[in-house]
């Protein structure tokens, strides 16, 4: 018996609504959740950017493997923030046309909060491991942005504390004037106010400043026990003025935030390798080449040098991801209010593969990364943090000392 052909007409409409189906979302198999890095590659924060956004990679990796988010294979496309917000607008244009709902980044507070009406009226999520400027704890973003780097007012503190500890009591701050140094020097500020100490000069800079011995010679003047410096690069030129007029960490405590590279030596004293002797840094507990998730990352990107804030991105990642399977949908203004609430439920799990099924059945759970337990708040940033004191030795080589808890 003959059958009926099917009209071609007919079969270009089914092809033509089972296509739409595909692009709509509906059909899960063809479907993209694309991640956006927007992180540091060029720029003053550079020595970021590689840990980072290898963190991601491994991250997105992590979730394919696992299945997906959603049902849907994430994918990853790039763009440099250079810590420029003007640099990283443009930057974060090309990454929503490339489809991107969830932004990782930025690496520098400046620039997310010169972004954030733009994150929030795009209604795409983000998701920084590296910010920890207190303004944003306040910051109008919809809901949309996140962070699992803690805020300078949890770390200033401990900063505060390695000050008295040591002994000392008058203590100058010199601060590059810009969210992430001034938020940490306030914070630091208060806190020795608070406990007694004496602020016997208190300097803000500009981040375009090459020149220091105005700014240093008022803190040589003010005569202080301990120096709180908080800054980038330029804090080579500072360091070699001071140790020249009598200040170095040997004569005078010094304090200041992480994030020095082996190699910065050569910025104070090219021929001495232990010319910071004696220097005291405060960090989050970071990854390192010898830790599981450190030669995870150096399996994919031998270039590493600095660690710090990659922990955190690959936890912001996930998070995500973790999110959206909680929610029910890869909508970011729908999963964003799911994104606190996956890293504080009951039962404790500790990678994407074992908190899926968690998700995917309703359940309370808290993920726990590398990073550790960050337990968000309703302003999607942690509650809880360790942080590393280190201090550089004879060799120039940076020793941890203590790790602090704080938080709650």
């Amino acid at each position: 018996m003959l059958k009926t052909p099917i009209p071609r007409t007919v079969t270009l409409a089914a092809l033509m609504s089972a296509a739409a189906v595909a692009v709509s979302g509906t059909g899960h198999a063809q479907e993209k959740f694309v991640f956006g890095g927007l992180l540091p590659l060029t720029g003053p924060a550079s020595l970021f950017g590689p840990g980072m956004s290898t963190a991601v990679e491994v991250a997105v990796a992590d979730i394919n493997a696992a299945g997906g988010v959603r049902g849907a294979t994430a994918e990853l496309v790039t763009a440099d923030d250079a810590c420029d917000a003007n640099i990283a607008a443009r930057s974060l244009d090309r990454l929503l046309g490339q489809g991107a709902k969830a932004i990782m980044g930025t690496g520098c507070s400046n620039v997310t909060l010169a972004l954030l009406d733009k994150i929030q009226s795009s209604k795409v999520s983000m998701c920084s491991g590296a910010n920890t400027a207190p303004q944003l704890t306040t910051a109008p973003s919809g809901g949309y942005f996140a962070r699992s780097s803690i805020s300078q007012v949890m770390q200033g503190p401990v900063m505060a504390q390695a000050v008295l500890q040591d002994g000392n009591s008058n203590v100058a701050i010199l601060s590059r004037g810009d969210p992430f140094s001034e938020g940490l020097s306030t914070a630091t500020r208060k806190t020795l106010e608070s406990r007694g100490a004496r602020i016997v000069k208190y300097i803000v800079y500009d981040p375009a400043q090459t020149a220091f011995e105005a700014e240093v010679a008022a803190i040589v003047a003010a005569r202080p026990d301990a120096i709180v410096s908080v800054g980038r690069d330029e804090r080579g030129p500072i360091f070699r003025l001071l140790i020249e007029r009598g200040f170095g960490p040997t004569k005078v405590g010094w304090y200041t935030p992480a994030g020095i590279t082996p190699e910065f030596y050569k910025l104070v004293d090219p021929s001495n390798p232990g010319v910071l002797k004696g220097l005291k840094q405060m960090a989050p507990t970071k990854a390192s080449p010898t830790t599981d998730f450190g030669k995870r990352l150096l399996a994919k990107n031998a270039g590493i040098k600095e660690f710090l804030f990659a922990a955190e991105q690959y936890d912001c990642t996930i998070i995500t991801a973790l999110a959206a399977e909680a929610a029910k949908s890869t909508d970011p203004a729908v999963y964003k209010d799911a994104v606190a609430g996956v890293t504080r439920g009951e039962t404790q799990c500790k990678s994407y593969a074992e908190c899926l099924p968690l998700a995917k059945a309703g359940k309370s759970f808290a993920y726990i990364g590398p990073t550790g337990p960050i337990y968000m708040s309703d302003a999607r940033e942690p509650t809880r943090a360790a942080i590393q004191i280190l201090e550089v030795d004879d060799k120039g080589v940076v020793q941890p000392k203590k790790l602090v808890e704080v938080g709650h």
